[in-house]
């Protein structure tokens, strides 16, 4: 009888003790789970790719006191920049020109005498590693103001999200030293700063090859991302 009370009371003291010792199992369980370590990486992407071309953007200004010789010395300019964007490598069939326009001086400065007109003409280049050689063209033939050229390239998106997804790559890699170093096995990407973010950055850049400046276009990407680690 003894005995059997004995045996009931080591029984008994064994499940608390298996009870308890699941519970402060749970516990860390719970613990662990509940509070992962929170790291943010980053990673940087580049594609380089050759330009497919520039848009030039020319403006031309004429000034004078008569009306009628301001609108004929702009067309004559008008004409001599066409000319020399057309026959320096400018698509003729890109060529674009907005309306003329003549106002007085005195709309523009106070007590000023005279008139001035105004036309900007946008085109499209696809020899781009002589640029440089062109705007000086330009200048001679008339035109005022030549805007720095907008280096181009085919299939923009395309080499965005290629340039994303190596900087992701570069971020995976960067997290699995992380994920090494404190002894971390699972993990659960919390964040992703994009384009849109402060923490995140485009850029294009042109580059040199071969000596011929402007003949590759540099697309480069740089993310930040967040993890809870376990």
């Amino acid at each position: 009888m003894t005995r059997r009370i004995y045996d009931e009371y080591m029984d008994n003291n064994k499940k608390y003790l298996v009870g308890l010792f699941a519970l402060i199992i749970g516990f860390f369980v719970y613990r662990y789970i509940t509070n992962p370590l929170v790291v943010t990486v980053s990673g940087t992407g580049k594609v380089t790719v050759p330009a497919s071309g520039a848009r030039l953007s020319v403006s031309i200004v004429e000034t004078g006191d008569d009306v009628n010789k301001v609108e004929e010395a702009i067309k004559a300019k008008i004409a001599a920049v066409r000319l020399s964007m057309v026959t320096n490598g400018v698509n003729e069939k890109s060529l674009s020109q907005t309306q003329m326009q003549i106002m007085p001086l005195s709309a523009v400065v106070s007590g000023a005498k005279g008139y001035s007109a105004q036309v900007n003409i946008v085109g499209q280049v696809s020899d781009v590693s002589n640029l440089s050689g062109l705007v000086v063209k330009l200048y001679q033939s008339g035109a005022s103001i030549v805007s720095q050229p907008v280096i181009e390239v085919e299939n923009q998106q395309e080499l965005e999200n290629a340039a994303l997804k190596m900087a992701m790559a570069d971020a995976d890699k960067n997290l699995k030293m992380v994920s090494r170093l404190k002894m971390k096995l699972f993990r659960k990407t919390v964040s992703v700063q994009q384009a849109s973010s402060g923490n995140t950055s485009t850029a294009t850049k042109v580059t040199e090859n071969e000596g011929n400046v402007g003949t590759s276009i540099e697309v480069a990407k740089a993310v930040s991302v967040v993890y809870q680690l376990w």
